[in-house]
């Protein structure tokens, strides 16, 4: 199923368009229709990336797809048989959400190369909602890297008619982009890594320590979710700044319900004493 779709996508090419010529973001196109078997209704949403792509013999637009079919939500990018050639039907790929830095995952790929599918399809819906500028990159041996730019805006007018097909979809009643607390999730955020804070020597000097509490929502990545940083509890003013710079570049493991990744709220203590920077 998954080797026709991608065969069919693949041979919607486009002429090549100049710079300058790029289309506007956030057109998404939806399509409903019924699964032949069994008969279930099924709706897909189409959007076209903002730049396209040359390959060997062809230029062609790449596509973000988002489709229920059969009560499973699935998302997946039409790339036209872009990627390095192997036989366990993973791929590598790099998102970059806004203006962070690229992250690596590992998608699952159709048997023509053409088409890739996200590893948790709601969890990219969720950040797509809350990050809709996003940067595809798949990076193929001996080749040039193959890169689509999307901008998801307008998704969350069709979000009903998403949910209602979906209804085993994990987001479907508190929403695909609801914020938890750490006391509605299965499994709390964890921090990997955050850099020391900025501990200013005249500071250190003058013997101001203690603790700065940041609240900050986490993404379904464990990044944290551009302006919602918040400080909350400061042993002084003057430690503020360097302790929201530090929390705004920590890495988390993300909460958890139903082991799918949700955006959660939390609290980040950063603590400023002689050990610190």
């Amino acid at each position: 199923m998954r080797s026709k779709l991608a065969l069919i996508l693949a041979a919607l090419v486009l002429p090549l368009r100049g710079e300058g010529q790029e289309r506007q973001g956030g057109a998404w196109q939806l399509t409903t229709s019924r699964s032949a078997a069994p008969d279930q209704p099924s709706v897909t949403l189409e959007l076209d990336a903002l730049n396209v792509v040359r390959a060997a013999v062809v230029t062609f637009r790449p596509a973000l797809y988002l489709r229920c079919l059969n009560d499973k939500l699935e998302a997946f990018v039409a790339t036209g048989a872009t990627g390095t050639r192997n036989s366990d039907y993973r791929m590598i790929v790099h998102l970059r959400w806004g203006d962070r830095p690229p992250a690596e995952e590992t998608w699952s790929r159709s048997t023509d190369y053409s088409v890739v599918f996200a590893p948790d399809p709601a969890a990219f819906v969720r950040q797509l909602l809350a990050t809709p500028e996003m940067t595809f990159e798949v990076r193929p041996d001996n080749a040039d890297p193959f890169v689509a730019r999307f901008n998801g805006e307008g998704l969350r007018a069709h979000l009903a008619t998403l949910q209602t097909r979906c209804p085993s979809a994990p987001a479907r009643g508190a929403g695909f982009d609801s914020v938890y607390t750490e006391t509605q999730v299965d499994e709390k955020a964890e921090l990997i890594s955050m850099p020391d804070p900025e501990y200013a020597p005249l500071l250190r000097r003058a013997g101001i320590r203690g603790s700065v509490i940041v609240q900050a929502v986490i993404d379904t990545l464990g990044r944290v979710v551009p302006g919602s940083l918040r400080v909350t509890s400061s042993a002084n003013g003057a430690l503020d700044e360097p302790a929201l710079k530090a929390v705004a570049h920590a890495v988390f493991r993300p909460a958890r319900v139903q082991g799918h990744a949700v955006r959660t709220r939390l609290r980040v203590p950063v603590k400023f004493t002689d050990g610190s920077h």
